[in-house]
């Protein structure tokens, strides 16, 4: 049986993993990204190592790598918000390191293809992926098929506006995991290294304030795809994912699309968790 290794560089976290074509995970590790390129590269040089030795080498024959950000149609990264590996060519790095078939992907493309084929998006054509941790991040399946657009680069809805006026920052720039927490400390709230779940509990004025925001702006995003894709389901993952009020969600979304689409689109959470993006990378490699 052959087997492929998938990782995924986050902001904050690479994750891999080793799996066959089922999607069976049969090892997975994880190691901090790192906020250099020369740390990143190392750290992915021991992920990579560490997962070549759960099966025999000469059964995987791939390399899956997701990343946030997207690169050229050789393997280098042209763009990447939160990670330093812009102008890294990794398929030539990786596959120099461990002598296999290297492909390289976005990492929200690989987390839709992954739920997809084995998690909240099976047995749906048409879905919408979104990815909410150090960024967000955005993939789409369209009648069974990932949709990538003319640069690779399509799903993007990190990168798209919502703001009034002039206003030329980005919704991650407000939504992001990373952001929020960084917003709440900068307007004075107390509380040591919060995440989402413990803004939602807080009594803090401010806590509450960055809690009640973030539902709106990730609303936003979900209409925004609704209105525009008319997926069957969008789903939702990432690092601030378990912390999400899904209902909360729903209500807050239902209330900016139009009716029709409103009621036959749904909102999951994703089924596969943190390693949704490594399966993903793997099964793009295989």
């Amino acid at each position: 049986m052959a087997y492929a290794v998938g990782l995924d560089i986050g902001g904050t976290t690479i994750r891999g993993v080793v799996t066959n074509k089922q999607g069976k995970v049969i090892g997975s590790t994880k190691l901090r990204t790192g906020k250099t390129k020369k740390i990143v590269l190392e750290n992915i040089k021991e992920i990579l190592d560490g997962l070549l030795t759960v099966s025999d080498k000469k059964k995987i024959k791939r390399v899956g790598v997701g990343f946030a950000g997207f690169a050229d149609e050789n393997g280098k990264v042209i763009f990447s918000p939160n990670t330093p590996i812009v102008g890294c060519n990794l398929k030539q790095f990786v596959r120099k390191w461990t002598k296999k078939l290297v492909v390289v992907e976005n990492d929200a493309n690989c987390f839709v293809v992954a739920e997809h084929a084995f998690g909240a998006g099976r047995g749906y054509e048409n879905i919408v992926g979104i990815v909410i941790g150090t960024g967000i991040g955005g993939g789409i399946i369209v009648n069974n098929k990932l949709y990538t657009g003319l640069n690779n680069s399509a799903g993007e809805v990190g990168h798209t506006f919502v703001g009034p006026d002039n206003n030329t920052k980005d919704v991650e720039y407000y939504a992001s995991g990373r952001q929020l927490i960084k917003r709440y400390k900068l307007l004075g709230g107390k509380l040591k290294d919060p995440r989402l779940n413990d803004l939602k509990i807080s009594k803090e004025r401010i806590a509450k304030k960055v809690y009640q925001e973030s539902y709106s702006l990730w609303a936003r995003i979900c209409a925004n795809v609704i209105m525009t894709l008319n997926p069957q389901v969008v789903i939702i993952g990432g690092g601030v994912a378990n912390d999400i009020d899904f209902p909360l969600l729903r209500k807050e979304t239902k209330r900016l699309v139009i009716q029709p689409l409103a009621k036959n689109t749904k909102i999951s959470s994703a089924k596969l968790g943190e390693l949704s993006g490594a399966i993903g990378a793997a099964r793009l490699s295989l």
